[in-house]
């Protein structure tokens, strides 16, 4: 076979249903055929490189550390992307705004997960954001791309500036 059409090494990484398949098309092989049944041994390389072709990879839960076939990140959920998952998300390149499992690279704005309210900027957290950003809620001191809830004085916000006070306070 040429070497594209080598079975890979390493077959853990991808779905077990990919592997089973190859595995029975490998199995399927009869090697004691003589040259007389030519058009059968072409039926089995033909299943098996079939079934190399078909080998998809497996995905971790969570978000992928690289982009799919389409250019897309996804989100994946028992081996599938998570159309249902809407919020931040983290991946080896850092923390990310993702829609219907997919991450939104135009996203920016104040976005809430279980650690608190994040600055996103371009689909990601941007941790080195310290300034003022607001959202439906009112506008809120940001420092290291995180609200600082506890913050209270002025703040410099395009030549004015606009008191901050403790959120406990506003209530």
């Amino acid at each position: 076979m040429p070497q594209s059409q080598k079975v890979p090494a390493d077959l853990s990484i991808y779905t077990e249903e990919s592997v089973a398949a190859l595995n029975e098309a490998l199995n399927a092989v009869n090697r004691d055929l003589d040259i007389t049944k030519q058009s059968e041994v072409d039926k089995m390389a033909a299943a098996i490189k079939k079934a190399i072709a078909n080998l998809k990879i497996a995905h971790a839960d969570g978000l992928a550390n690289e982009a799919a076939e389409d250019g897309n990140w996804y989100v994946y959920k028992d081996g599938s992307v998570d159309t249902t998952y809407t919020g931040l998300a983290a991946n080896t390149y850092g923390w990310w705004y993702v829609e219907g499992g997919k991450v939104n690279f135009n996203a920016s704005g104040l976005v809430a997960n279980e650690y608190g309210w994040w600055y996103v900027q371009n689909g990601s957290i941007n941790f080195n954001y310290t300034g003022l950003a607001a959202n439906e809620y009112g506008w809120w001191y940001v420092e290291g791309g995180k609200i600082n809830f506890e913050h209270t004085g002025l703040v410099a916000n395009r030549a004015r500036l606009v008191v901050c006070r403790r959120w406990q306070d506003q209530l």
